[in-house]
C-alpha cells in the first residue's frame, strides 16, 4: 500500500491519473468516478516488480484543497499460479534428476541393479560410457534447476517487497 497527497482537486487528479495509467498500458477494470479506479498492469511473464502482472486500486479522497491517493497492489491469480506451477515443476524435475544421478552413480560403483540402472545397460551389461553420460547430464540438470529455483525465490521476494513500485512511480509524477 502506498499513500500520497496531491495538490489538486479530486476530479482533476482522477482525470490525470486515468490518463497516465492508460498511457502506461494499464487496462481499466473498474471505475467509481472520481473516488476509485482499478487497473490491470504488467504481464504474467514479467520478472521485475514493475512488470509483474497485478491489480492496482487507486482510492481518491478530497482533503481540503488536496487529494489523498491510496494505492493498493496485488498480484493477479494468473501470475501467482504461473509462478507456483513453474517453480513446482522445476523442483520436481530437479528431484527426479537428482534421483537418477544418485541411482546411476551407485549402479556404476556397485554394479547392483536399481530402478534407473536400465539407462546405463547395453545388452544386459553396464555401459560405463552411457552411464557417465547420464550421470553428467543429470548432475548438470540438478545444478541448473537449483540455480533457477534460487533465482526464482529471489525474484519473488523482490517482487513482493516492491509490488507497489509501479503505483509509487505513477503517483510520483504528480508531486
Amino acid at each position: 500500500m502506498f499513500e500520497t497527497n496531491i495538490a489538486s482537486g479530486i476530479s482533476e487528479t482522477y482525470v490525470k491519473l486515468k490518463t497516465l495509467l492508460l498511457k502506461n498500458g494499464c487496462i481499466i477494470i473498474a471505475e467509481e468516478v472520481p473516488d476509485q479506479i482499478s487497473v490491470l498492469q504488467g504481464s504474467v511473464w514479467g520478472v521485475s516488480p514493475k512488470a509483474a502482472k497485478k491489480n492496482i486500486t487507486f482510492r481518491l479522497s478530497a482533503i481540503e484543497n488536496q487529494t489523498r491517493v491510496i494505492a493498493n497492489s496485488a498480484w493477479t491469480l494468473s501470475y501467482k499460479l504461473l509462478t507456483l506451477i513453474g517453480s513446482s515443476l522445476a523442483a520436481v524435475l530437479m528431484l527426479l534428476c537428482g534421483w537418477i544421478f544418485i541411482s546411476l552413480r551407485d549402479y556404476v560403483s556397485t554394479a547392483k541393479m536399481n530402478y534407473w540402472s536400465w539407462l546405463a545397460n547395453t545388452n544386459g551389461f553396464v555401459d560405463s560410457q552411457k552411464a557417465h553420460l547420464f550421470i553428467n547430464l543429470t548432475e548438470i540438470m540438478v545444478v541448473f534447476l537449483a540455480i533457477t529455483l534460487i533465482m526464482e525465490i529471489m525474484v519473488v521476494a523482490i517482487a513482493l517487497l516492491r509490488k507497489d513500485s509501479f503505483a509509487k512511480e505513477s503517483l510520483g509524477k504528480f508531486t
